[in-house]
């Protein structure tokens, strides 16, 4: 009752979760499976609501899905069943929605989630005729006293699409400005309880209701901020949205320049959530504000590429030369823990009715076990995720297991905090090989998508070599059992041959196949992006992997040209500021409470405070963007060099100046490199593993110097550093 009624109008819905789960775990040892199967309805609800990456949603759904299928709970079953068919219409690129709706349960509670999901696509997807028909239903099924932790969201679609019926004139001002107050008044109520979950809802809502009116200058604030608050409480689809109205404020205006920035990052959240189809739309339908991100690629942006194909090439062709067993399995646990940063790293294989584990890389070794052993009862890996990769045949990647994702309950993952986590099925023929299963619990998020396209492809080949160690070892088995059987043998070692041959072919086939599906990405890039979107690349499979890999190296290459056409602006003097006058004291805590989610989320202790702040009220003229850019910058920078310890933003006002001071407790900066630390390209020698393009600091520079104040830095190695920059106060 507490995880699916209460705790959201009060603390993070995260909470809810843990509720739920303790609950459901109760009612199954208590024997009420009916309430168990309740459970899992508002445990995947809530999943999907709450921001998670659509893929980690979807397995802890199936998980849901597979009791609810197991104790014929109908509810949850028709419910859980539709948000999968919703998250592989987001997350599949081109996914045609199909708005013919399967009849259901009566049941008025279950009915209104339902819809409100569905209002939610309409308005993801576009579909104004449909969203008119939902709304129109949920009007009269949602009562002002229900509860239901979806109802929030109801309001917050209805609303947003009645400012859109207002704009294009199918609802009129009067009428609708009323509907949209009486949603917006909800809204209110809820966020002054629950900020956490409802305030930037609140503040998007008002954003919209503001820019259909003539005075309009706050919408942007508004935008801004509910952007902000839905990614500091990980409701990363909802900054999507924000950035996205905001984008479509400026498209009204006809400012297609100031569009370009909110749509780009409405474009990168969705992709961030995992919503790929709606991106790509955004993208392809707007393809004049994408157009800088189409131009030719750089000459870096193609090393780059060139060296994951290389990595490739070179970790294919070791392992394909090998047919001997062992020397096989040493060599392919030795680059998978090379090429993926692993801690620990298991080869499962698959032998009729039963996976048994056939290697392990654990303390620096490599173990090979002559007689394979039977994972269940394994107690240094987690037997139910491989159990779960060997049935789905589906990759799992977790970046912190303990504490998301649809394993949470699993014992190996708890005691042991597990952290980053990643499971790949070796399929050979449609037909599951085994399991590639690493660790590492040194950090959360270890595996990025460049690892994980690499060892797909290091597993497809893994696979054949495996067959053809499993043909080498029959041939040498049979050979020295028949010694005296010449003639057979013979026969034998020309099947053999013959079946090595046609191996062979298809490795040198499937090289052929990862130079082409790796190299006709990197020319496409150089061209237009679009083409790589239109579906150039022609295996399915492949497409999701290849389009999220250069979408991340394009989005930083396209950060890194931005830095690189700001700083030569700024050094120019040809870069337009937008100042206004603000309270140097709003401004502070703007500021520090933007960087709060991350700092505490990299682990690090977080504090600030004013020192020497006078009584009366002062002010300072800056433009608000370009000191957001400053701070993101030199928080960043902290917390990139500080593993362990607190960082600390501080004000102190001396005569007519505001000194704001980030503080780490990190590596520190060696004295003979103070003198360089603004110039451009500049990195920390000390401290190889964090290094950066070195622009970062060299911009603010110039931003605070336009500000006519200083910058400066203090710092000890193994200490750590104190940056420093002034505004005028008055």
């Amino acid at each position: 009752m507490f995880g699916s009624f209460v705790n959201h109008w009060k603390n993070h819905i995260n909470d809810n979760i843990y509720y739920l789960e303790r609950s459901q775990q109760l009612c199954i040892e208590s024997g009420n499976l009916h309430l168990a199967g309740a459970n899992s309805s508002f445990i995947g609800l809530i999943l999907f609501i709450k921001g998670e990456h659509l893929l980690d949603v979807k397995a802890g759904i199936q998980r849901q899905l597979e009791f609810a299928r197991r104790n014929e709970y109908i509810l949850s079953n028709d419910f859980l069943d539709e948000v999968v068919d919703w998250i592989n219409v987001l997350s599949s690129k081109y996914s045609e929605v199909n708005w013919e709706f399967a009849e259901f349960t009566n049941d008025p509670s279950a009915t209104i989630i339902h819809y409100t999901i569905r209002l939610q696509m309409t308005y993801l997807f576009q579909n104004k005729q449909e969203a008119i028909a939902i709304m129109k239903k949920l009007d009269r099924l949602v009562d002002d006293n229900l509860i239901l932790v979806i109802v929030p969201d109801y309001y917050f679609y209805d609303a947003l699409w009645t400012v859109r019926l207002i704009r294009d004139g199918q609802l009129s001002k009067q009428k609708g400005k009323a509907i949209v107050k009486k949603r917006l008044a909800k809204l209110k109520m809820w966020s002054t309880h629950g900020e956490a979950n409802y305030l930037h809802k609140f503040l998007l809502v008002k954003a919209e209701l503001t820019s259909i009116k003539d005075a309009n200058d706050k919408s942007i604030y508004l935008y801004n901020q509910a952007s902000n608050f839905a990614k500091q409480n990980g409701y990363i689809q909802d900054a999507a949205l924000a950035n996205l109205c905001a984008g479509h404020y400026y498209l009204n205006r006809d400012l297609p320049k100031s569009a370009m920035a909110y749509m780009v990052e409405a474009y990168q959240y969705f992709m961030d959530w995992g919503a790929v189809n709606v991106a790509l739309q955004i993208s392809q339908g707007h393809p004049e504000l994408f157009a800088e991100r189409q131009k030719e690629m750089p000459i870096m942006q193609m090393e780059k590429e060139s060296l994951n194909v290389n990595a490739i090439f070179e970790a294919a062709s070791v392992i394909s030369r090998e047919i001997k067993w062992n020397r096989l399995l040493q060599q392919l646990m030795n680059l998978v823990v090379k090429n993926a940063g692993a801690e620990k790293a298991f080869l499962i294989l698959n032998y009729p009715g039963e996976l048994k584990l056939a290697a392990a890389y654990e303390e620096e070794k490599v173990s090979i076990y002559e007689k394979t052993k039977s994972i269940d009862g394994q107690k240094n890996f987690s037997v139910s995720l491989v159990h779960y990769v060997a049935s789905s045949m589906e990759p799992v990647v977790l970046g912190e297991a303990f504490k998301k994702g649809g394993f949470l309950n699993d014992n190996y993952i708890k005691e042991n905090q597990v952290r980053s986590i990643l499971a790949i099925p070796i399929v050979y023929q449609q037909k599951l090989t085994g399991v590639l299963y690493i660790e590492n619990n040194k950090a959360s998020y270890v595996f990025t998508q460049d690892s994980i396209v690499l060892l797909t492809l290091l597993a497809s080949q893994a696979a054949i070599s495996i067959e053809n160690a499993y043909l080498y070892g029959s041939l040498e088995a049979k050979v020295e059992e028949r010694t005296n059987l010449l003639h057979k043998a013979n026969q034998n070692l020309i099947q053999a041959n013959d079946s090595l041959a046609k191996s062979k072919e298809m490795r040198r086939k499937l090289l052929s196949n990862i130079s082409h599906d790796l190299r006709s990405p990197i020319a496409t890039i150089q061209s237009y992006v679009n083409a790589i979107l239109d579906g150039t690349v022609d295996e399915d499979e492949k497409k999701l992997s290849y389009l999220q890999v250069i979408k991340k190296r394009l989005f930083s290459l396209n950060r890194l040209v931005q830095d690189l056409f700001d700083l030569a602006q700024l050094e120019a003097g040809n870069l337009d500021f937008s100042m206004e006058i603000v309270s140097l004291r709003q401004l502070f805590k703007h500021l520090c409470h933007l960087f709060e989610l991350d700092v505490t989320q990299a682990g690090l202790r977080y504090q600030w405070n004013f020192n020497t702040m006078p009584e009366q009220e002062l002010l300072v003229e800056v433009d608000v963007k370009r000191i957001e850019q400053v701070m993101t910058n030199l928080v960043a920078n902290a917390i990139k060099h500080t593993k362990k310890g607190e960082i600390r933003i501080r004000l102190t006002v001396i005569d007519k100046q505001a000194i704001i001071t980030v503080e780490d407790e990190g590596s520190g900066i060696p004295a003979s490199e103070i003198a360089y630390v603004f110039e451009r390209f500049y990195t920390n020698n000390s401290d190889k593993q964090m290094r950066g393009h070195g622009l970062g600091l060299s911009i603010s520079k110039e931003i605070i110097n336009c500000h006519k104040g200083e910058i400066w830095v203090e710092s000890e190695v193994g200490v750590g550093s104190k940056f420093h920059f002034s505004l005028n106060v008055f």
